[in-house]
Order: C-alpha cells, then sequence, then structure tokens
C-alpha cells in the first residue's frame, strides 16, 4: 500500500480508474547526468501533478539514497506545481553529456547513479534514516533498478542508464514509444500509479525532463471522473476551511450531484459546521464546487484536528476517484504535555519542545543557572512512581512560589550548560495563569535508597526526608553553601570500621584483600544513605545553616524531616531549600576538654597545620606552607596556643610544623615562646634534635616534640629513624616522670599521605579502600618496629613506648595492623575519630602503646575541636596575598578559640606511671587460673569504710564494675583481699580496684592484666542482606547477642538459642550500615566484631 497520509493529498481507492494517482508523483528519474557518452549534463528528479488543483511544494523535499544505502541526502523544494503540470529538480552535474537541462525549478548537489537508487518525495523537508523508511510524511516512493533494496509494491523499476530514464505511464498499456514525443500518449500525463514501481515504471530513451513552464497535461480517462481534494485549511477561532470538487469535464446541461460524508479527528457541531450536509450540486458547464468547513471555537486543549471529505456517490456516469481529501483545523488552544511526560521513566528527559502548565514550587533568583521550578499539580500527576512530576526552568521570569504558569520552550537534559544534567526549560516565554495555588504535596524519601540513580525519580520535585538527618560533610558549606547529610547518624571512612584483610577486626593480616566486597559494601552504604542540602545561592555573602552565636555547624548537627526541591549539580543529586518549610537544625555541642582517666602523665599529639612563621622576626611572608601574611600567622598561632594551653599535655608531639631547625627564629621556638607568653616562663621547652634541619628530614615539615620540664625530664638525645622510608622521620625522645625513676620513650610520627600524586606500582591505589601509598606506609611501619627494636628499646633502656602521630592510616587499615602484630595496641575504638574527608570521618591519629607501657594508661581520647567544624572557621582571611592564598569570604567569623585551629583533631592520653600505691596498697596482683582469675592486694593501714569496687576492662579501655568487696574495719595491721573473676572476658582483661576518697573523689590503684585466648568464631556472610550466621559458637543453649549502630545505639540485645555450634540472626530490619556485634556466654565474650548489612 501506498506509505503516504498527509494533510493536502489525496489517497488512492478500488474503483476502475484507481490507477489514475492522486496525489504528486515522481514521474521521471534520471541518474547518469554528466556520465561518459551521457544525453543530458546533470542528473534529474521530475514530479507530475495528476489532479486539477495547483499544490504548494515549499516545505517538501526530493530525497535519494543510494541502492542499499541507509544515509539519505535531501533537497528542499520550493513554489508550486500546477494542474496536470510538472516540476523539475536538477542535481549534480557530471563531466559528460551533451544537452543541459531545461530551467530547473529545485536545483540539488545530490550526485545519482546511473543504474540504481531509491527516490522518494517527502512531504517535509527532515532527513530520512534507515535503508526503508516509512512514514505519513512519505508521499511517493521507487526504488529503480534491479539492486534497489526498498521500493513500492515489491519489485524495482527497469533499470536506466547513461542515455536512459525511469519514467511513469500514463496507462497500463504505456510503453516508451508511447509516451515519446509523436506518440498515441505524448500528451498525456505520468499519473499510472499501481503502487507497485515494477509495473508503473518504463525505460525511456527519449528522455524529456519537463519543468513548471511545460504544457499541462492531464491523465489518461480524466475526462469523466469526480474527485476530492483539499482547498483551505481551517483554524480556531474563525479561519474557516473548504474542500474541493472537481469534474474532469464540465458538467452536463442538467448539472450532477455529489453525495459526500465528512469524518476525522474533528467532530461536525463542535469544531465545525457543514453546509452542504451530506450532497452538493454542479450546474452545467462547472468544473468545480468549494464546500465550505466553518471552524467553530472552543475552549478544549485538543491539538490540530483532521476533517476527511470521502465522496460517496455521482449522477451523470461520472466516476469518483479520488475520492477522499482532508484537511487541518489548527488549535487556537496550547497543546500541554505533562511534566511526567517529559521526564519519562529514564535517566533523561525527552529532549523536544514543549508546553507545560504547572505551579511554582521554588524560585532561585541567584542560583547559576537562575530560574524556578515547576511541578504538577496532585490531580494531575501520574500514578508511575519512576517519572518525576518536576522540572526546573531557566529563567528570571518574574513568579513567586504558588503561581501557575504556562512554560513553552525546549527542553534538554546533558552534561551542556545551561542543563548540567539536570531536566531543564531553556529559556522559555513563560505566562502566569493564577495565583495562590495550593502546593502539590511532598513525596517522602526514605533513606537509604537502593542506589543513588534512583533519585532521578524525584528530580524537580518537592520532597521530604521523614525523621532525622545528621550533618556528616559541611566541608563546603562556607565556598558553596553546601552541607552533607545522612540518615543513620555518622558516616564513616570504610576502613576506619572494616578491615580489607581480616573478616573479624581483630584481625592483623596486613595484606591481600580477603574482606574488600566489605568495603565496596559499606562505601555504597554510605552513599545511598546521605543527601546533599544545597542553599539555593551561587554566591558566599551570606552563611546559610549555621548557628548564631558560634557561627558554626559541626558534624553531628542534625535537622528533622528535611523538606525542599530535589535537584542535580555538579554529578550530585541535592535539595533546594524551600520558603514554606526552610531547613532547622540542632546544633551539636562543642566539646570540652575530654578526661583521661587518673593520670599522673598527660601527652598528646597535634597536627598544627603547616605552622610556618616566615622569616622568624615578623615578615617572610608568604612561605612554602602555611598562613600567606603575618596577620593570618598570627590568627593561626593565636588559635593552635589557645587549643595546647588547653589541652595542658606535659608532652605533645607536633605533626607539620616548619622543618627551619631549632633557632630562636624557628617555628617551634616561636611557638614555644607564644606559650610560654600564655602559661608562664619556662612551662614548655621543646626537644632539640640538633639540626638546622632535621637530619634524615626531606620535606617542608618535620615531627617536633613539646615538654614540660617540671614533670618530665629528657633522659639522653633525641633518637631520629634514618630509615629513607620516611621523609618525615620518627621523633623519639625518652623520659623519666619527676620524682620517680619511671621511664617511657614518647615517638612522635608523620607517615606518608593518602594523595596519589607520583605513586606507582605497589602504592597506586589498589582500590582496597586504602587509597595510594598503602605500601610505602606499611614499610614505614616495619621500619619504626626495628627503630623501636634496635634503637630506641637498647639506647633508652625500658621498652615502655608510646607513638603518637599522623598515620595516615583509618583504623583497620594495614600499618595500624602491623604494629598490632607486633604486640602493640591503639587507643582509640573503630568509632573513634580525628579527620573528616568527602564527607565521612575517621582516625587518621593514633596514640599506640606497648604491651608493657598498657597497663599503665588511665585513658585516651580525640578531642574533636577541629575535624568536626567548618573550614572557613581556620585563620584564613579575607584578604588575598597572592600566590595560592585561599580567599576566605567568612574569615570575619574567626574566633581566637581552639575550635578549627587546624583541619586534625588532637589526640590526648593519661599516662599513671610512678604514683605512690593508693589506699596503703602494698600489693595487688592479677593471675590466670584455669579459666578464672584470681585478684590479690594487700594493704597498710586503712581510714575509710566504703568498699573496694574491682573493676575491669578489654582491649578498649571500657571501664566496668565488677565485683564489690567490703573493707575489713580500720586498722593499722596489714589485710589481704582477693575476687576470683570467673567469666573473664576473651582477649585482654584489664584489672584495677578503686574506692572513694575522703575529698569525695574516686581513687585508683594499678591496672593489672591477663590474657585469654580470644574465640576462634567467625561471622558469614559479611556483607549480609538477611540472616548473619556466626559459626563456631562453643558455647551451647543460649548466648547474649547485642548489636549496635555507628550512634551507639543498642538496636537489638536479647539471648538466642545455639545448634549444633552455629547461631543464626535475622538481620532484615536493621537498615544498610555497619554495625557492631558482641556475643557473650557463661565464660566470657565469644565474638567482638563488625558487620555489613546490604
Amino acid at each position: 500500500m501506498k506509505r503516504i497520509l498527509f494533510t493536502l493529498c489525496f489517497l488512492p481507492v478500488s474503483t476502475a480508474f484507481a490507477q489514475v494517482a492522486g496525489h504528486v508523483v515522481i514521474s521521471e528519474i534520471y541518474g547518469g547526468g554528466g556520465n561518459t557518452g551521457a544525453t543530458y549534463t546533470h542528473d534529474f528528479i521530475e514530479l507530475y501533478n495528476p489532479t486539477a488543483a495547483p499544490v504548494v511544494l515549499t516545505g517538501w523535499s526530493v530525497q535519494y539514497a543510494a541502492a542499499t544505502g541507509t544515509s539519505w541526502q535531501k533537497t528542499d523544494l520550493a513554489g508550486t506545481i500546477p494542474a496536470y503540470g510538472f516540476y523539475l529538480v536538477r542535481q549534480a552535474q557530471g563531466a559528460g553529456g551533451t544537452t543541459p537541462l531545461p530551467v530547473p525549478d529545485a536545483t540539488g548537489s545530490i550526485a545519482m547513479a546511473a543504474a540504481g537508487g531509491k527516490v522518494a518525495l517527502v512531504s517535509n523537508t527532515t532527513v530520512l534514516s534507515g535503508a526503508c523508511p516509512a512514514g505519513a510524511q512519505i508521499v511517493d516512493f521507487v526504488g529503480f533498478a534491479t539492486n534497489a533494496n526498498c521500493n513500492e509494491g515489491g519489485t524495482n523499476t527497469p533499470a536506466p542508464g547513461a542515455t536512459t530514464s525511469a519514467e511513469r505511464k500514463a496507462s497500463a498499456a504505456s510503453t516508451a514509444v508511447s509516451l515519446a514525443a509523436g506518440g498515441t500518449e505524448a500528451a498525456a500525463g505520468n499519473a499510472y500509479d499501481t503502487d507497485v514501481n515494477g509495473s508503473d515504471f518504463v525505460v525511456q530513451s527519449a528522455i524529456n525532463p519537463q519543468n513548471t513552464a511545460s504544457a499541462a497535461e492531464p491523465p489518461v480517462a480524466a475526462a469523466h471522473i469526480v474527485y476530492a481534494a483539499a482547498g483551505n485549511n481551517g483554524a480556531e477561532p474563525a479561519t474557516n476551511g473548504s474542500f474541493m470538487i472537481n469534474l474532469g469535464s464540465p458538467a452536463p446541461a442538467g448539472g450532477i450531484t455529489v453525495t459526500y460524508s465528512l469524518s476525522g479527528t474533528a467532530l461536525a457541531g463542535t469544531d465545525y459546521t457543514d453546509a452542504g450536509a451530506g450532497s452538493i450540486f454542479l450546474p452545467g458547464a462547472a468544473t468545480m464546487a468549494t464546500l465550505p468547513i466553518t471552524v467553530l471555537d472552543d475552549t478544549l486543549t485538543e491539538g490540530n484536528e483532521t476533517v476527511i471529505l470521502s465522496l460517496l456517490s455521482a449522477a451523470g456516469g461520472y466516476t469518483v476517484s479520488p475520492a477522499v481529501a482532508s484537511i487541518i483545523i489548527t488549535d487556537n488552544e496550547v497543546a500541554v504535555t505533562r511534566i511526567h511526560t517529559i521526564q519519562g521513566a529514564g535517566a533523561t528527559a525527552t529532549a523536544g519542545t514543549y508546553t507545560a502548565e504547572a505551579v511554582v514550587t521554588g524560585v532561585y533568583p541567584v542560583l547559576s543557572p537562575a530560574g524556578f521550578y515547576i511541578q504538577e499539580e496532585d490531580v494531575d500527576a501520574d500514578a508511575n512512581p519512576a517519572t518525576s512530576e518536576g522540572i526546573f526552568v531557566v529563567s528570571p521570569a518574574a513568579v513567586v512560589v504558588g503561581d501557575r504558569v504556562r512554560v513553552t520552550g525546549a527542553v534538554l537534559e546533558s552534561g551542556a550548560s545551561p542543563s548540567f544534567n539536570q531536566a531543564v526549560f531553556n529559556t522559555p516565554s513563560v505566562i502566569v495563569l493564577a495565583h495562590d495555588i495550593s502546593l502539590p504535596t511532598a513525596t517522602d524519601i526514605l533513606l537509604p535508597v537502593n542506589a543513588a540513580a534512583d533519585l532521578e525519580a524525584y528530580e524537580g520535585m518537592l520532597v521530604r526526608f521523614p525523621g532525622v538527618l545528621t550533618v556528616t560533610n559541611n566541608y563546603t558549606l562556607g565556598r558553596f553553601g553546601e552541607v552533607g547529610l545522612s540518615a543513620g547518624g555518622a558516616v564513616y571512612q570504610p576502613t576506619q570500621l572494616v578491615d580489607p584483610n581480616d573478616i573479624t577486626p581483630e584481625g592483623t593480616t596486613s595484606s591481600g584483600a580477603a574482606n574488600v566486597a566489605a568495603i565496596n559494601a559499606l562505601k555504597n552504604s554510605n552513599a545511598v544513605r546521605s543527601i546533599l542540602l544545597d542553599d539555593g545561592r551561587n554566591t558566599t555573602t551570606t552563611l546559610p545553616y549555621a548557628d548564631s552565636v558560634d557561627h558554626t555547624l559541626r558534624l553531628g548537627s542534625t535537622t528533622n524531616n528535611l523538606t525542599g526541591i530535589m535537584g542535580y549539580a555538579f554529578n550530585v543529586y541535592r535539595i533546594q531549600p524551600v520558603t514554606t518549610a526552610p531547613p532547622v537544625f540542632s546544633y551539636a555541642p562543642r566539646p570540652a576538654l575530654p578526661p583521661v582517666g587518673a593520670a599522673n602523665i598527660k601527652v598528646a599529639s597535634f597536627n598544627v597545620l603547616n605552622y610556618f612563621n616566615g622569616n622568624g622576626a615578623g615578615g617572610g611572608f608568604p612561605t612554602e606552607r602555611g598562613a600567606h601574611s603575618v596577620a593570618e600567622f598570627n590568627r593561626q598561632r593565636t588559635k593552635i596556643i589557645s587549643a595546647l594551653a588547653q589541652m595542658n599535655a606535659d608532652a605533645v608531639g607536633l605533626l607539620e610544623i616548619e622543618n627551619d631547625g631549632t633557632g630562636p627564629g624557628s617555628a617551634i621556638q616561636d611557638l614555644v615562646n607564644g606559650l610560654n607568653a600564655v602559661m608562664g616562663p619556662a612551662t614548655y621547652s621543646f626537644i632539640n634534635d640538633g639540626a638546622t634541619i632535621q637530619t634524615y628530614g626531606t620535606d617542608a615539615i618535620r615531627c617536633g616534640l613539646i615538654y614540660k620540664p617540671a614533670t618530665l625530664t629528657p633522659v639522653g638525645a633525641a633518637m631520629l629513624s634514618p630509615s629513607d622510608s620516611f621523609n618525615r622521620p620518627p621523633l623519639v625522645q625518652t623520659f623519666q616522670v619527676a620524682g620517680s625513676a619511671e621511664l617511657f620513650s614518647f615517638a612522635v610520627n608523620h607517615y606518608k599521605s593518602k594523595g596519589c600524586t607520583g605513586s606507582t606500582g605497589a602504592d597506586t591505589d589498589l582500590l582496597d579502600g586504602q587509597s595510594c601509598y598503602n605500601d610505602r606506609r606499611k614499610l614505614q611501619s616495619q621500619a619504626l618496629l626495628h627503630f623501636f627494636n634496635n634503637t630506641v628499646i637498647p639506647v633508652s633502656g625500658t621498652d615502655r613506648i608510646i607513638a603518637v602521630g599522623d598515620y595516615n592510616a583509618y583504623y583497620e587499615e594495614d600499618p595500624l595492623d602491623m604494629l598490632r602484630a607486633a604486640g602493640y595496641s591503639v587507643l582509640s575504638t573503630g568509632s573513634n575519630y580525628s579527620y573528616q574527608f568527602d564527607g565521612q570521618i575517621g582516625s587518621l591519629d593514633h596514640a599506640i602503646v606497648s604491651s608493657t607501657l598498657h597497663t599503665h594508661v588511665a585513658g585516651a581520647s580525640e578531642w574533636n575541636i577541629n575535624a568536626a567544624e567548618p573550614v572557613y572557621l581556620d585563620y584564613n582571611d579575607t584578604v588575598d596575598d597572592g600566590g595560592s592564598d585561599m580567599i576566605n569570604p567568612l574569615g570575619n567569623y574567626y574566633t581566637a578559640t581552639p575550635y578549627r585551629s587546624s583541619d586534625h583533631d588532637p589526640v590526648i592520653v593519661g599516662l599513671n606511671l610512678g604514683t605512690p600505691l593508693p589506699l596503703g596498697l602494698i600489693r595487688f596482683t592479677a593471675t590466670k587460673q584455669a579459666a578464672a582469675v584470681q585478684l590479690n592486694w594487700t594493704t597498710g593501714p586503712q581510714t575509710h569504710s566504703d568498699p573496694f569496687l574491682v573493676e575491669r576492662a578489654g582491649r578498649e579501655g571500657d571501664w566496668k564494675p565488677l565485683a564489690e568487696v567490703p573493707v575489713r574495719g580500720n586498722t593499722l595491721a596489714a589485710i589481704d583481699y582477693s575476687f576470683a573473676d570467673q567469666q573473664p572476658l576473651k582477649g585482654w582483661n584489664l584489672y584495677r580496684i578503686r574506692y572513694t576518697g575522703d575529698n569525695g573523689q574516686p581513687v585508683y590503684g594499678p591496672v593489672r592484666q591477663v590474657y585469654f585466648e580470644e574465640g576462634t568464631a567467625t561471622i558469614y556472610p559479611n556483607p549480609v542482606q538477611h540472616t548473619l550466621r556466626v559459626a563456631g559458637v562453643s558455647a551451647a543453649g543460649t548466648v547474649l547477642v547485642e548489636v549496635v549502630n555507628t550512634m551507639s545505639q543498642v538496636l537489638l540485645r536479647g539471648e538466642r538459642p545455639v545448634t549444633a555450634g552455629v547461631l543464626q540472626l535475622d538481620v532484615n530490619r536493621l537498615q544498610p550500615g555497619v554495625y557492631a556485634l558482641s556475643i557473650r556466654s557463661g565464660n566470657g565474650i565469644i565474638y567482638n566484631g563488625r558487620f555489613v548489612k546490604q
């Protein structure tokens, strides 16, 4: 069948004259122009109009493709083809040929093949595609020669050549001779059309290109037919349309009546009226009658509609052929497309030009690009949760929230401006239709989602996050007004909680990748429970969301039922705030100095954030790192001194202090001078390693150490590791506690950073969560242990070592496991943190102690004064000092407090060394006896009556009361006491005696430790989705199970049965994330570890 269905056309019908085309056809094709031996110099395509009315060809095209090609070339047409007339389209010229073409009506540059190809007459100018295109826009189609792979009717035309064309027949009996000059059909139009190319064309040697100036040639048998033709299209509100009813020859004297019917998408009586009411009379001698179609205006948005005329019968022996024509009534109501249709259910919106009518939900004049969001009203939303009902409009139009607007323009969603991969209307026309319209209901989103891409379904929509979201990223708050939020509390670096090599966190393997799947699972879990809150601006003139007193928004602050619009920019889904429900925060308090137990010595580690003091005389700024002016340096110096003064530690290991020696103008001397000015003369001194620039140090920064001479006395010279694995060598000093013979060595370390610049081989990112240079950091742990064993311990005479610093390794990473495997303990837990990076927290800064010093640790803690604070509160000011100075537009919020004095938090440790035994305690021992621990202590004179409190802790230092032992009266005699712990913990058991002194304060005895082999229980699968299994549970019957999240909330606690040594735990109700699991039985801890819920 014909591949046509267009407005101003005739459609073929099955009558005796159906072979006469009712529309413009391709009448002759010549592709040999300019070939060797060719007749004509150019290729051409000729068209013929077999109807009695002229046809406007403007906006049409002829298109050509090679015989088996899929790419099409086109030539646009213009003007009108006369009734029974021709239209000539000239194409490319060759070097051969002898005869020029007549004056063409259109000119193209297509080089057609002489032996075969495909030609289409198209009712628009859109380029076709594919080997065999189809559609209503194709008016006529010819595949010529045997090798063409597409045609009408299943067969191609015969093959033309350099001296022959393919010419359409005038009738079924046409031959090349009858069509040629002097032939019986020379004056008959080329109107024969059976929709079979092989039947409709002949090869013609008498090539005859004709144009609009050529004589009209009516088709064969046109004299006694009546046929329909389109007249004028109609348009609302009052442009009427018409049809033409034509006779092939004048009507007889008495005239004739033609009957008809009207159909189409337009409705009679609603969209138009018909004056003829089903029949029309043509008087004698008439050749044409006009059937008027009176257009009726309505208020419906229905789009353009068709009216189809079908001729039914004609008197006087006239045959109806062709019988059908159609016109269009143009709707004056705008065709509105719903936003969910534009957005679709896929990853991107459908590009195109649309009109949408929706409600303004948010206006953002200082975003880039500026504009506003619109969303369908609730009643107009679809039922498909995968399609968004909202979209951003790039426009400065003066609209307000609650306006109903009509937006018309181009929609795009790409990486280019102004979309940036968010669906937008690009600079459209905007008409305000109404005000104060109710906003659509915010759609609830529950975090975590299954995947970040799931948020695409809400793009541009008003949304709400029910419940509490926690601030987990404030790094760009001051620069871009952005806040990272997460459901379920803090977001940890995966390797802070999950060991890349060991299924259980207690493992100390430092190679392999047995547990990387759990790392990746936690990384994904972090992503899908997080969302970014923006401030709806592209400026930093106003600080959003911070509290009005301290101008901070610390990690751990919360907001409830966050409501806003889901936007997308810079490759991140983000919530833009709305005036109808602005975000409100509950601010996390700033922490006071943490207690570190009943200690007589306090040591600390502090990264001082590139403390460079210029030339040491108030000038020389900017230096290689740090402050860019003396003003910035004084701000930095004041904050760091404030922090150190409040810590009031007896010794502090310093990181990132300038490597400029120890002279009067050095950075470390400057810092000590400032501290002593605040805390009193000679309060602090520094360890002088005797170097102008630190020995073995090749970096611009070094490890430094300050101490209080009143409480600690250096023993021997400072020691520096000579290993070339360090460019910031560890610094070690042995101290003696004042007033006692107690010794310990204090080491300060700064391992290689995680940045990937220059990394090669084993130092590249191995995708195990430990980033770059992990191999270098492991070599540094090896070198540190060698340094301790072969230099520090032999030289100092003590194996009591505490090593503090920035290890650039999170809690479960390989470099720390290597130290653990050597018997050292990390004085923190997985839930601690000292650093924030990329919206995730973890501990890079650690205090690590030898087993011989561990029993003297009274307590340890990070002081979270920096990592949780926004960057704009540091020392950088608003002045551009040149170079790479970071201009801080919010620098006026600076305060001379410890908060944001650095980017790392200090670590503080309390040690109990060289203090007299309290309570007149003469002896205290803890002895392993079978499966129990026997505690014995002896007291001298006693003057108190409070009971002794026996306390126990595990490796983490979590002290808990174990038993009360009554005092046996006041006496001057020695008294022995004892207690047996029948259910010691698996692993380390730390014991101490406590009672309340006369001043009401707790008094502690020394710490003793006993080790029991830990259980061999293992958990699987990890990560887990539904059921967690723990194998190797030796207890029979039931065990006590406890599951705790990263916010220290106990989510599950109770007894669970053990069957055949396996515990099964249903975790379906847990949200994705990391959880701590503890299993205890009557004889202590069976398992302590973590698992990842997917």
